[in-house]
């Protein structure tokens, strides 16, 4: 199993070290392997100087990914049986190496968490990230980043020290159009030429609630209504009536956040693949679990929020609250169905209650695992309808 971590939007994660697999390799009896790889400006820089530049991190993940088939079998490991991790851009990475042409073989399942492949474009995401952007985006990025350091080209700019470099503000999004990427993945997915390996695939019951805390911090009513004006247009009376702004608006914008940017793309993501692979989809549901990090607006509760689930499969470098002993029971049948997938791409067996393919999701909580009605709830009929 290789793990794929890479810097998310929090900023807590920024090494594969940051997140001890012990518990992870000991009790799912599995090698695992964390992986580093250039963030930022030096992961995603473009420049019309640097042929093919726009997705060096994502070059760096197929060396490591190369390196583990070349050097699997001296540490106990099957270079022809790899599983492939990411969460939140580390899921992102994932995504990318199922759509690039060079990653062919250097994996053989995939697991993918907080950050789905794919989505349909029928409705504005609140956030508005886009998960890829054409080369020339970041060529006009990097062109830019040299004005502001007084260079006319790429030799001046490898003049520049480090420092002065991170300095600068990144566009930290893999690139397409150029060798790694040659194609945008959002139509490599849409048109099923991915690579063909089961996946595992999930999100949390609350992905918003971070992303909410961050951007919209102490959200007033007016801000709200307006912000979801300005979103949804004509369709933004109806969206108001499923999520007034009650007491504390910054809430609802993450029920937003959660329902449409994430449980949508996440069942659209699965039902696309699913088409081509086996796909067992989850969602975290613990609402009590340990927080990345406390979020910027206290008066948004957390619950379920995005990285929460981490804890449950690795121990992380930073201090959190400790698992309880019905969490570490959690974390230890989700050990087991991970483990259980990344050696035969599927999560069954060793007597844990049973998972099925998609549609069907998995719901992972304290005192219930089994099936959960994603549709519901997270409104997705609505979105469908609107």
């Amino acid at each position: 199993m290789t793990v794929s971590k890479g810097e998310s939007n929090s900023g807590v994660a920024r090494a594969g070290s940051d997140y001890d697999a012990a518990r992870l390799a000991t009790r799912g009896d599995i090698v695992v392997v964390t992986l580093n790889y250039r963030l930022g400006i030096f992961g995603f820089f473009g420049h019309p100087g640097l042929p093919d530049s726009g997705a060096f991190g994502v070059q760096d993940q197929q060396a490591a990914l190369g390196w583990v088939r070349r050097n699997a079998t001296a540490f106990g490991g099957d270079p022809g049986n790899v599983t492939l991790v990411g969460e939140s851009l580390g899921s992102h990475s994932v995504c990318a190496q199922l759509a690039a042409p060079a990653s062919a073989g250097l994996f053989h399942r995939a697991i993918t968490q907080s950050s789905p492949c794919w989505s349909q474009d029928d409705l504005p995401a609140v956030l508005g990230v886009p998960p890829w952007v054409p080369a020339s985006a970041h060529e006009g990025h990097g062109q830019l980043i040299a004005e502001r350091l007084s260079c006319s080209d790429v030799t001046c700019l490898r003049g520049r020290s480090a420092l002065e470099l991170l300095a600068q503000p990144a566009l930290p999004l893999p690139g397409y159009g150029n060798a790694v990427l040659p194609e945008d993945p959002a139509e490599v997915f849409a048109e099923g030429r991915f690579h063909r390996v089961p996946i595992l695939s999930g999100i949390t019951r609350d992905e918003g609630t971070m992303f909410a805390s961050m951007v919209f911090p102490k959200l007033t009513a007016a801000q709200y209504v307006d912000g979801l004006t300005q979103i949804f247009g004509e369709r933004a009376p109806a969206v108001l009536a499923a999520y007034p702004p009650g007491d504390v608006p910054t809430q609802p914008a993450a029920a937003v956040l959660s329902d449409l940017d994430w449980a949508r793309s996440a069942r659209d993501t699965d039902r696309l693949l699913a088409r081509h692979v086996p796909v067992y989809s989850y969602e975290f549901l613990d609402r009590t679990a340990p927080q990345l990090f406390p979020f910027p607006d206290e008066q948004v509760e957390p619950m379920a929020s995005h990285g929460s689930e981490l804890p449950f499969l690795f121990d992380p470098s930073w201090e959190s609250a400790p698992l309880t002993d019905k969490q570490r029971r959690l974390g230890d049948l989700m050990i087991g169905y991970w483990a259980r997938f990344a050696a035969t791409g599927n999560p069954n067996g060793h007597g844990l209650p049973a998972w099925r393919q998609h549609p069907y999701v998995q719901g992972l909580d304290l005192d219930r695992v089994g099936h959960f009605d994603r549709s519901a709830a997270h409104r997705l009929t609505f979105w469908d309808g609107i």
